[in-house]
């Protein structure tokens, strides 16, 4: 298997709210419903349980590194909760962000990434 095939081909765009006060209520939002009674909200708190096993998850949503400072845990943000569920590298914001710059930068990243991770043996056997 490749490096460059473990990247998603088309990574998930969603918003993210930040919760310094309580850091499990952080948040990444798939759809916006305004006066909805369904949920497309997945809080912090349930990133939890996930296995991730990823190399690297990219957080561009707004304030994915923003949470609540718990003594003797650190922050606990979205990236915290990624970090939790085994995502290996993660890349996320302190701030918020616009959204078509964001895709714009997205985009040129994935680029070039995938090149580089192409000449990048992802796994050598020990002698």
């Amino acid at each position: 298997m490749s490096a460059s095939s473990q990247l998603p081909d088309e990574p998930l765009a969603t918003h993210g709210k930040a919760n310094d006060r309580v850091g499990d209520y952080a948040y990444l939002a798939f759809t916006q419903k305004e006066d909805s009674l369904e949920s497309s909200l997945v809080y912090n708190r349930e990133l939890y349980n996930l296995k991730l096993n990823t190399e690297l998850t990219v957080l561009s949503a707004c304030e994915n590194g923003i949470g609540e400072l718990q003594q003797g845990e650190g922050m606990i943000s979205l990236a915290y909760s990624f970090s939790y569920a085994a995502a290996k590298s993660i890349i996320t914001t302190l701030r918020r962000v616009d959204d078509q710059k964001t895709k714009n930068l997205m985009k040129g990243f994935y680029h070039y990434i995938k090149k580089v991770i192409a000449r990048v043996p992802l796994y050598v056997e020990p002698s």
